[in-house]
């Protein structure tokens, strides 16, 4: 078992962090993509504009992961937080 890197931000949901905090009726799609592709999907969520797209290879790789992590904790906080609605609404099954 390899041991968690340290992140840059500080995401929790109830006190835990929110990568180890499940979410109801949660399906694993095994959709895997290269590491380009994280880079880009963040990016342009981030507001990237198509020249700062071409540029982004020329940012510094920690700039890169930080922004992935970024925007990976930007999508896990909306899922947790439709999660807690559906919980609160009786929308969930288990």
């Amino acid at each position: 078992m390899s041991e968690r890197q340290d992140s840059p931000f500080d995401v929790k949901r109830n006190g835990e962090p929110i990568e180890d905090v499940g979410v109801r009726d949660s399906v694993d799609p095994h959709i895997s993509y290269s590491v380009h592709y994280s880079e880009w999907d963040a990016a342009i969520a981030a507001g990237a504009t198509l020249d700062e797209l071409l540029r982004l290879e020329q940012y510094p790789i920690m700039f890169r992961a930080k922004l992935i992590a970024w925007h990976n904790y930007h999508r896990a906080i909306e899922m947790h937080a439709q999660d807690a609605v559906n919980r609160k609404s009786g929308k969930g099954h288990k």
